[in-house]
């Protein structure tokens, strides 16, 4: 069993962009520490992002 908790973040940048209050849910996603966090698709719609799949390209 894995703990997991909310944050409210004051501030995230990704690139040129920043977006204040925002909630954040922490938690164990790789046990083996291969990745680092994920976007979810709530914060990338904040940013404004556009995300080509086809040829995996993400805008912001």
């Amino acid at each position: 069993m894995h703990n997991s908790f909310v944050k409210v973040i004051d501030n995230i940048k990704i690139g040129s962009h920043s977006i204040k209050n925002l909630e954040i849910d922490f938690g164990i996603i790789d046990t083996k520490g291969g990745i680092n966090g994920l976007l979810g698709l709530d914060i990338l719609m904040k940013a404004g992002a556009n995300i080509d799949l086809k040829n995996l390209v993400l805008e912001l």
